[in-house]
């Protein structure tokens, strides 16, 4: 699909302006939005075909999924727990939400 620049930057746009409690709780700011659908046909807004929320809380959804991921990565020990009991992940947990 070839976006013009004024698609692009709508895009970047709307992704900001719905999902900026997160983005300004953490101070990130958005470049650039790549969307890219694994089945059915692309459209302009999520639609309830896919979920049962709408479209700004699907880009919500997304953008908390992509913090969460990219904060595991960035602070916590990624994988600390994959071969620890129940009690040594549950400090690897502690140990994460103290950062």
């Amino acid at each position: 699909m070839n976006e013009s620049q004024q698609d692009k930057q709508d895009v970047i746009a709307q992704w900001s302006f719905d999902t900026r409690p997160i983005l300004g709780r953490f101070h990130l700011w958005l470049d650039d939005v790549q969307v890219e659908w694994s089945r059915g046909k692309p459209s302009k807004e999520f639609t309830h075909q896919l979920s049962f929320l709408d479209g700004r809380l699907e880009r919500l959804f997304a953008m908390t999924a992509a913090v969460t991921a990219l904060g595991t990565q960035v602070f916590a020990r990624f994988g600390a727990g994959a071969t620890l009991d129940k009690a040594g992940l549950n400090e690897v947990k502690k140990n994460a939400d103290a950062i």
